[in-house]
């Protein structure tokens, strides 16, 4: 049920990622929030099959939870890699190695190297990456903890846009790096905290929220007007596609 409940939501964010790209900055049309979406679906989705296997053990359910995941991605993606390799697009043949690891967002991040008609799947990459390691934590943390350390996780994606956009504004597109996307898969993951636990742990987190998220609101404001609305860095927020 939860999955038929958001195919809506995957249908707006797959046209808002290709008006994106195929009619930027159209009047009138909102634009940038595609990418993110994904991101917060998928932070939903996969929390909540983690949360519902809680009652298996850690090894089995890693065991299917990778299974499925890789029956699920890499298929696709790797056929599509060798039809890119086979027709020679772009610069696939110099960069296969990067993309065989789904390593593509720090090339670009960090070496400020993009990959032409490969450049979307850095949020492939950052996916996979947030796989490695993210139902091991939902697994091993306390239940009770489990919400506050999603809170924190959601904090920091901002400081840490902040901080490379303050002291090395030689990466811009440090937004593609892992941290930079805890905000969003963070949201999803706690909508699915939120979701299996209940009201009551939904305003509990409201009320965190209302600590953590209103300071934050208001000097991320003051920031914005002190450069000016022009100057301020997109890269900071989390409604910001490539």
């Amino acid at each position: 049920a939860r999955h038929k409940q958001i195919d809506a939501l995957r249908a707006f964010a797959v046209a808002s990622v290709m008006w994106f790209h195929w009619a930027p900055h159209t009047p009138g049309i909102p634009q940038g929030w595609g990418v993110s979406l994904f991101f917060v679906i998928s932070g939903f989705l996969i929390t909540g099959i983690l949360l519902d296997s809680s009652e298996e053990s850690i090894g089995r359910t890693l065991k299917v939870f990778y299974i499925r995941r890789s029956l699920r991605i890499l298929p696709i993606f790797y056929l599509l890699l060798l039809v890119g390799l086979i027709l020679g697009v772009g610069q696939i043949r110099h960069l296969i190695f990067w993309h065989l690891f789904y390593a593509q967002n720090f090339l670009t991040a960090l070496l400020n190297v993009r990959t032409g008609p490969f450049q979307h799947f850095w949020s492939l990459a950052v996916e996979e990456q947030f796989y490695l390691f993210w139902p091991l934590l939902i697994l091993i943390a306390p239940r009770k903890h489990l919400s506050g350390i999603i809170v924190g996780m959601i904090c920091i994606a901002p400081a840490f846009k902040l901080f490379m956009v303050l002291q090395h504004p030689e990466h811009p597109d440090a937004q593609m790096l892992p941290l930079s996307s805890f905000d969003t898969l963070g949201t999803g993951a706690l909508l699915a905290c939120v979701w299996h636990q209940g009201a009551a742990q939904g305003l509990r987190m409201a009320r965190i929220f209302g600590m953590v998220g209103l300071p934050a609101t208001v000097a991320l404001g003051l920031f914005r007007a002190k450069l000016g609305a022009d100057d301020f860095p997109p890269q900071i927020s989390p409604f910001h596609d490539l």
